[in-house]
């Protein structure tokens, strides 16, 4: 049978939703990458044995991905809601103290966070006309650090935008990115890490809350574009904020936003969709992070980039990962009962169980400990099993189509507001 996923009780339900399962990343950002200091995710009869390929938080030898000593390019594309500023941020703040230069690499873009952004819109989303030139002074940078021997950090959360193309689209854009970076003798020598972060349905609500939580109702394509012409501050909108239902079935903060909800969805809480387009388009390798009970941020410097640490934390410089502290928006509801979260839970790891399969022996993963990772109702193992049994595009689209219709059937029930 399927597990249900469902909460033990109210305090669990509302810790999950509070993003009680802690990313370090509850600031709410922009997709431009500044952050906002607001006040603010069956049956089967085939029982045969099915050994997964990918390794597991359990394996001897799942400790690191850095284990080369060829040049090597990082790339961490997200997706949305997954400890991205927090990362960022600690990675600038050590290429500031010559922590990274000291052993070899090098984060493109310049000393801040948003030092990639504009860059991957412009080469996945956006050719605009006239920013050639300062791309080009930040190509040409960066290509002679790779040629003095440097290993690149690129970093921009907007890099989960190929997870909701087709494969045409996808595989353009990630060819616009891969011209742009210095020639490298195999695309092998890219390694793209991409955060899993569970419960899912907690990373679906983490994205409303940065949606619908902005002071100014902006246009940020493709994600969304403002209804209010004067730009207002929210506390002057004359409506309250959308629930988690509404927005889903309507797409729109009436008087302020009007948003892709489809793109939203089927990019930013879709990270097994995104590690199947950099690995099957763009030929790169491909790791998930579990964020389960991980400091993602050292993570990311120790087990990735293979600076010294010791139990897990850096041993050379800021040894302290910067403190993200949470902005908790004011309490809304949902519009939504523990049965209809429950079924977004499902929604959302069908997805990426359908992804899983298709990936086979192509991603690796670090910590594993989600039950998708692990030899369960959800593993790689019962995933390829089922697999036929989903119609799922390969563009994130049946994902984003089942919560709409999901969003829209809570609104047509009666006496299901959650509080969070």
């Amino acid at each position: 049978m399927r597990k249900s996923y469902r909460w033990a009780n109210e305090t669990q339900q509302s810790n999950w939703i509070n993003d009680g399962n802690s990313t370090n990343d509850d600031n709410i950002a922009n997709e431009n990458g500044d952050l906002i200091n607001e006040d603010d995710n069956s049956t089967d009869t085939d029982t045969a044995p099915f050994k997964s390929p990918f390794h597991s938080s359990t394996d001897n030898n799942n400790h690191s991905v850095a284990n080369t000593k060829e040049q090597r390019i990082i790339i961490l594309p997200g997706p949305h809601k997954s400890a991205t500023t927090s990362v960022q941020t600690y990675l600038v703040h050590l290429a500031k103290e010559k922590v990274l230069s000291e052993y070899n690499w090098s984060w493109v873009g310049g000393e801040a966070i948003t030092g990639f952004v504009a860059i991957s819109r412009y080469l996945l989303y956006e050719p605009i006309e006239g920013k050639q030139d300062k791309l080009e002074r930040v190509r040409i940078d960066t290509n002679k650090k790779w040629m003095d021997g440097f290993n690149l950090i690129v970093a921009s959360e907007f890099m989960d935008y190929v997870a909701s193309l087709s494969e045409k689209e996808a595989r353009v854009s990630i060819k616009r990115l891969l011209d742009w970076l210095p020639n490298v003798i195999s695309n092998k020598q890219i390694e793209v890490i991409i955060m899993y972060r569970s419960p899912r349905v907690s990373h679906l609500i983490s994205a409303w809350k940065q949606q619908t939580q902005f002071r100014k109702a902006s246009t940020t394509l493709p994600w969304r574009i403002s209804l209010d012409k004067k730009k207002r501050q929210r506390k002057k909108f004359d409506v309250e904020v959308p629930t988690l239902a509404e927005w889903l079935c309507y797409g729109e903060y009436p008087t302020a936003m009007q948003y892709n909800i489809e793109t939203i969805l089927s990019a930013q809480i879709n990270p097994f969709g995104l590690a199947y387009a950099y690995s099957t388009y763009g030929g790169m390798n491909t790791t998930m992070m579990d964020m389960t009970n991980s400091d993602v941020s050292s993570s990311v410097v120790c087990d990735v980039l293979g600076l010294p640490c010791d139990g897990g934390k850096l041993s050379v410089g800021q040894k302290t990962v910067p403190e993200q502290k949470n902005h908790k928006s004011e309490k809304s509801d949902l519009g939504m009962n523990d049965s209809h979260l429950a079924l977004a839970e499902e929604i959302i790891r069908d997805t990426g169980c359908y992804y899983y399969c298709l990936l086979e022996d192509k991603v690796k993963v670090l910590h594993g400990v989600d039950e998708v990772f692990q030899d369960g109702e959800m593993s790689w193992n019962t995933c390829c099993r089922r697999n036929k049994k989903k119609d799922i595009a390969a563009d994130g689209k049946w994902m984003a189509n089942q919560l709409i219709q999901l969003g829209c059937g809570a609104i047509n029930e009666s006496g299901t507001n959650q509080n969070y």
